[in-house]
């Protein structure tokens, strides 16, 4: 697996490529809770270039949540390919992340989230 990092203001892009699985699943969410750690606002997780993802792979991103709510972080996810987005779908991990269509959308929407009132 590929994890990339782009810094925009306070806002996090972790891009991934490949299978989050049981070797890279322990990656993933050490890197995220170390930006946890950093004070950023928000983290988003671009997943529009992972192939599949295991039950390791769905427990990391729970744990990341728990992480981020914890640290009043946003969290958002991105980019979810078909057979990914049926698999949150089936187990029922929808109604538990701010899911968006692609990285422009969820921008777009936790700038909204962001913003002072």
């Amino acid at each position: 697996m590929e994890i990339a990092e782009v810094r925009d203001g306070q806002t996090v892009i972790i891009s991934l490529a490949g299978k989050l699985d049981n070797a890279s699943a322990p990656i993933l969410a050490e890197k995220a809770g170390a930006l946890c750690d950093t004070g950023v606002h928000t983290i988003l997780i671009d997943l529009q270039r992972v192939e599949y993802t295991t039950s390791a792979g769905f427990r990391a991103l729970i744990t990341i949540k728990r992480r981020a709510e914890r640290d009043s972080i946003q969290l958002a996810l991105c980019g979810l390919n078909e057979l990914i987005r049926d698999l949150f779908d089936v187990s029922g991990l929808c109604d538990n992340f701010r899911i968006y269509q692609d990285r422009a959308s969820a921008l777009e929407a936790v700038g909204e989230a962001t913003r002072p009132t």
